[in-house]
């Protein structure tokens, strides 16, 4: 029996949520960078290839500090950056954390009857290890990546995408004598 088969199905579909939500913020991500370096998207991947999600945000974070003017939308911008590289650590450990028993397993009997074995991931850094994620917890990461995405996209959305589409429009309405 694989330690997969002992996750429940509650887990399983939160983890299911976590990697497609995830995979939104992550695009939504490389898209405001393509936005704002506007560089094509192969040019830009030349310069940063096989870049990680933390390094992604810390390149949006830079360039919002160098493109917006006002303190206020700054500050805005760093809260949303700071949000996700919170909820993108819990992914981390959700997706690629050490699974592991949540309680002791004291025989090679126990092991194999695993029917009321539970799996719990678990992230060690330093010696210590963090609470263990259950299902509850799965949920509410993948809600809070979602909430993340849409937060990113109404920011950006307000700041650069509608302004761009008002001044489109207004240079392709004739002119009036």
């Amino acid at each position: 029996m694989s330690f997969s088969a002992m996750l429940t199905d509650r887990q399983l579909a939160s983890i299911g949520r976590i990697a497609v939500a995830s995979a939104s913020l992550e695009r939504l991500v490389d898209h405001m960078i393509l936005l704002l370096t506007k560089l094509p998207e192969d040019q830009l991947r030349l310069l940063i290839p096989n870049v990680m999600m933390a390094s992604k945000l810390d390149i949006l974070d830079g360039l919002f500090a160098a493109k917006l003017r006002s303190a206020a939308r700054k500050a805005e911008a760093k809260t949303i950056i700071s949000e996700i590289k919170h909820v993108n650590s819990s992914r981390v450990i959700a997706i690629h954390g050490q699974w592991q028993p949540t309680r002791q397993l004291n025989s090679f009997s126990d092991l194999l009857s695993g029917f009321d074995i539970q799996l719990e991931a678990i992230n060690e850094k330093g010696g210590k290890k963090s609470s263990p994620l259950r299902a509850e917890k799965l949920e509410s990461i993948a809600k809070a990546i979602s909430a993340c995405g849409d937060r990113l996209f109404i920011f950006c959305l307000h700041q650069w995408i509608r302004p761009a589409a008002i001044r489109s429009v207004r240079k392709s309405l004739p002119k009036s004598q």
